[in-house]
């Protein structure tokens, strides 16, 4: 029993240095002790992107001038997506953006979500967005979770 006990410390204490380690050298770090809806506010105003509430987004949807894009994997934006939202998987983001370039121009006003505050898909996306040069970008964090709950689970 003593033996197999030292195993799972050493086996545990392994994967917390390996895990430690990675999460060091990882492009997409994950924060260990700031929260995470701080981490993404302050990680968007470094990339140039504004963030912005459910009222403003009710807004945006309403009035229609803001070409809004969903982070999400396709399956995701299948299941439900904010009104006139179009879907622009951050993973596919090199596949798919030409489709939409002519659409964008520098300052076209984009809205970029995803799941909500516990993802960085948005976040993610906005980045790709901005490095290709453009500059009105708005980041709702509380995305498609936050606006299901606002408007009554409504797809």
């Amino acid at each position: 029993m003593r033996r197999s006990a030292s195993g799972a410390a050493v086996v545990l204490l392994t994967g917390l240095l390996v895990g430690t380690a990675a999460n060091l050298v990882a492009p997409r770090r994950i924060p260990w002790t700031q929260d995470w809806t701080q981490h993404l506010t302050s990680q968007a105003a470094t990339s140039g992107l504004r963030i912005v509430e459910l009222a403003d987004v009710r807004n945006l949807v309403r009035d229609g001038a803001t070409l809004i894009f969903d982070a999400r994997p396709n399956a995701e934006y299948g299941a439900g997506h904010l009104p006139g939202a179009l879907s622009l998987p951050v993973d596919d983001f090199d596949a798919l953006y030409p489709q939409f370039a002519p659409l964008l121009g520098p300052s076209t006003p984009l809205l970029v979500y995803c799941s909500g505050e516990e993802c960085d898909e948005s976040l993610l996306l906005g980045r790709q967005l901005h490095a290709q040069g453009h500059t009105n970008i708005l980041l709702f964090p509380g995305g498609y979770g936050a606006w299901t709950t606002a408007e009554g689970g409504a797809p």
